[in-house]
């Protein structure tokens, strides 16, 4: 395996919880000892339901935040050493895609001064330059002609042409990988289609390589390499991305492909049955006991006060963290009763 790009080493980020009755203040983690390898041309997808760390294990591998714990590194060196040109060469080869295009761009700015600006930062190319590489980036993402889009607004633009600009923002100073944060969430079916094609195509001539954040299982079977499954803030299973959609192994991976919407009413269950009664505080606050307990069928006694490693079970190419599924017990995922599409993350 060559060297990754970038190594996420046991990293861990917690922030302070604050309560108008009381002065002290409980550490809260919303990522814990995370650890992973991305390399160029690669596509890791990191999936797991909302509040599971996924945006800020994101953030973090930008440097847009700082761990608490841990480090990540660029090509070897920890990004907290590295000197100011070199932290200029890692904002170069690591661009983000945000979830919300119309959060991330100045209101008061045009498409081509949205575009432009990465430009002027990054390289000492001319104005004229600049100019026709403005266009080529918009005609690369498919916005035509690109003078129609120079002069734009982003309230002007349409949720996918400003996903686009987004996109052409990213690709402006030819990165090496991009972290996409949920990048067809607020798309609608035919426009999801044209931007994952557009991100495929990227891939494919310029090898680059994505961090896709996503909900979308389906998606990750099609598109990604690999696969980290995240639930409170630790990656409890890893592996290929096919392995692990045709026969995952923790529970809680179990849960999210039985939870996928089916066209076949008949095939819409969920691991138990019922609805899903999330705890207020994580029960792996203070540290102790698997963080899926509560909601787990197979959860045993020891499973409440040890913390499961992630380690390899059954396949060598994936990792679990489930004491059960570890010990290498066969237990299969229990049908459950048919349930409604309303009941369903409940």
């Amino acid at each position: 395996m060559t060297t990754p790009l970038l190594r996420l080493d046991n990293i861990s980020k917690t922030f302070e919880r604050r309560s108008i009755w009381s002065a002290s203040r409980t550490p809260a983690y919303a990522v814990r000892n995370v650890s992973l390898d991305l390399h160029e041309g690669q596509t890791i997808a990191l999936v797991g339901e909302s509040g599971s760390g996924k945006s800020t294990l994101g953030r973090l591998a930008m440097n847009l935040m700082n761990p608490s714990e841990g480090a990540v590194r660029f090509r070897g060196r920890a990004v907290s050493e590295l000197s100011a040109s070199g932290l200029a060469v890692f904002r170069r080869t690591m661009q983000i895609v945000f979830q919300d295009p119309s959060a991330a761009f100045n209101p008061r700015r045009t498409v081509y001064a949205t575009l432009a600006q990465p430009l002027q930062l990054h390289t000492d190319a001319s104005d004229a330059t600049i100019s026709k590489r403005v266009d080529e980036l918009l005609d690369t993402v498919g916005l035509n002609p690109p003078a129609a889009f120079r002069d734009a607004l982003p309230h002007q633009l349409s949720g996918g042409q400003r996903q686009r600009v987004m996109i052409a923002r990213a690709l402006s100073v030819n990165p090496t990988f991009v972290v996409a944060d949920e990048p067809l969430s607020a798309l609608d079916v035919t426009v999801q289609a044209q931007i994952l094609d557009l991100l495929l195509l990227l891939q494919r001539e310029r090898g680059i390589g994505y961090l896709l954040i996503t909900h979308d299982l389906a998606l990750v079977g099609e598109v990604a390499d690999q696969v980290a499954v995240m639930y409170r803030g630790r990656v409890v299973e890893y592996g290929p991305a096919a392995k692990v959609c045709a026969a995952p192994g923790h529970p809680y991976t179990r849960l999210l492909m039985a939870s996928t919407l089916s066209a076949d009413p008949a095939n819409r269950r969920i691991i138990g049955g019922g609805p899903v009664h999330l705890p207020i505080r994580p029960p792996d606050t203070a540290g102790s006991g698997c963080s899926f307990a509560a909601r787990c069928p197979l959860a045993e006694e020891h499973c409440a006060v040890e913390v499961p490693v992630l380690r390899s079970s059954g396949d060598p190419e994936t990792q679990v963290a489930c004491h059960v599924t570890n010990r290498g017990a066969q237990h299969v995922a229990p049908s459950g009763p048919r349930v409604e599409r309303h009941q369903i993350g409940q």
